[in-house]
């Protein structure tokens, strides 16, 4: 386990740059998971067949526990890493000259490395016991009453259906278990070169300490993640630029990874960009969703169909390079692919805006994320208990004791 954890670690150390695990030492496990944990960030796998990736935080998960690994379940065995230290990595893969790894879900990686094999070990050693204790719990470990409380809420939204308590708050357990529940966007890319029918359910255990969420990162927050849906990204450099709305005529830094194309600047009032043959689905009350950076506070118009639809003051941020995401619900679109949107700048403070992109989530697309969204229809008060619950879920029971995963008897324990 040690020799392992060393694995996860030790990203090179070959001065000609020739590494068991990266190209010139690189990059390490640990790069984005340090202590087993996850960086915060959302990466672009589009060119390996996957799309927007949230990191995974690994505690809790015990290796392959909660079944295969990645957000699609494309990875059968944590050997599999070899994958991404291979061809992404570019480092040797621990593997005998001449050798290159098996396919993903095709012939083990298991066996064929001492290395890869400790690595593993060093992974799978990630337990329950590994998962920070919430600080939203009683001082003594113990959970909040408004935490019992919304444990029936839990239950009573049909929550459990897919994040089973017996199971660490997953369905997951043999293989993957892949559920379309409305979070898909057209930037979710793929599954193994095919199709991508669903997202592996998550586990929700050490929830308080993982967000962005969703396989995207597509919700900052917990409130988000009862609100927010998938669909089909516009990008700002597509729709049609008035009013001095310009790409810059320079080489654009990809900023975080997940930046496509190029952004639009808004360096005056009244700039704005317009997309039209916007698809409204089956025709009623959408959500826009506009991810835009800048550094200072701005007021915005939004037009759809050639009429006010909505408008939105935002504050400055705290760098010039974060990404903000604004929201525009119960929007009207009419059915169909002849809808135009109309995002303007009206006031605002230099450094203006800068839009990357514009998603769409019709009514049908809203339809689709009922499983999250149905907990918007609970009151206030309801709804606080249930994220009280979620937030205190760190693998221990009732009253604070870790206690091993499994369960008794079905029928009438579980550990919670």
């Amino acid at each position: 386990m040690l020799a392992g954890k060393q694995h996860f670690y030790l990203a090179g150390d070959d001065p000609f740059g020739f590494n068991e695990m990266s190209f010139e030492g690189y990059m390490a496990c640990a790069s984005c998971h340090i202590d087993g944990g996850h960086d915060g960030r959302t990466w672009d796998f589009t060119q390996r067949g996957e799309g927007l990736r949230n990191t995974t935080d690994l505690r809790g998960r015990a290796g392959m526990v909660h079944g295969n690994v990645h957000w699609t379940g494309n990875f059968d065995e944590i050997q599999d890493f070899i994958l991404d230290i291979v061809n992404e990595f570019l480092g040797l893969g621990f593997l005998p000259a001449g050798q290159a790894p098996n396919p993903p879900l095709g012939a083990p990686n298991a066996g064929r490395s001492a290395a890869l094999d400790e690595l593993a070990a060093y992974v799978a050693s990630l337990g329950r016991d590994s998962l920070s204790r919430s600080p939203y719990r009683n001082a003594d470990g113990s959970m909040t009453a408004a935490a019992m409380r919304g444990r029936s809420e839990f239950a009573g939204q049909g929550c459990r259906d897919c994040h089973a308590p017996l199971s660490d708050h997953t369905d997951s357990v043999n293989g993957a278990s892949l559920h379309d529940v409305g979070t898909l966007r057209t930037s979710s890319g793929q599954r193994l070169g095919g199709p991508l029918a669903g997202i592996d359910t998550p586990t929700l255990l050490g929830l308080w300490e993982t967000p962005p969420y969703f396989h995207d990162g597509a919700a900052g927050t917990l409130e988000e993640v009862f609100r927010i849906a998938g669909g089909a990204i516009h990008e700002a450099e597509h729709g049609t630029l008035a009013g001095g709305a310009r790409i810059p005529g320079f080489a654009q830094i990809n900023q975080d990874s997940t930046f496509h194309g190029q952004m639009v600047d808004l360096p005056q009032a009244g700039a704005r960009v317009t997309w039209t043959g916007v698809d409204g689905g089956s025709g009623g009350l959408a959500a826009l969703e506009f991810r835009y950076t800048s550094g200072r506070a701005h007021d915005f118009t939004l037009l759809v169909n050639g009429s006010p639809a909505g408008s939105a003051s935002v504050s400055g941020q705290r760098t010039r390079l974060e990404w903000k995401r604004l929201r525009f619900e119960d929007i009207p679109l009419v059915a169909g692919g002849n809808n135009s949107v109309t995002l303007r700048l009206e006031t605002g403070e230099w450094p203006r805006p800068a839009l990357d992109h514009m998603t769409v989530s019709t009514v049908d697309d809203r339809l689709a994320a009922t499983p999250h969204r149905r907990v918007l229809s609970l009151d206030p008060a309801r709804r606080d208990d249930l994220s009280a619950y979620l937030l205190q879920l760190d693998g221990r029971d009732d009253n604070g004791t870790l206690k091993p995963r499994g369960l008794i008897f079905r029928d009438s324990f579980d550990s919670r």
